[in-house]
């Protein structure tokens, strides 16, 4: 008989003996959504009025700005 099989054969029979515990694994992870939960409405309330604020901040200007630069373009000086 040769060394591959025989190690085949070990390897089969040792594998046969291991029995997981499927139940034991199965709670721990259902125990770790459990305690993980969920997003609460409050977290989205923040989040949107977060948003909403620098929406707005950023869209504001002040009152008399123009909506473009201020800049001309002969204000820019080049050197080649």
């Amino acid at each position: 008989m040769s060394f591959d099989d025989r190690l085949r054969r070990e390897l089969n029979r040792t594998a046969d003996t291991i029995e997981p515990d499927v139940g034991e694994a199965l709670a721990v992870v259902e125990g770790r959504t459990r305690r993980r939960g969920t997003i609460g409405l409050g977290s989205v309330l923040a989040g949107v009025a977060v948003v909403l604020v620098v929406v707005v901040v950023r869209s504001v200007r002040p009152l008399g700005s123009p909506p473009y630069s201020s800049y001309a373009p002969r204000d820019f000086h080049t050197t080649y």
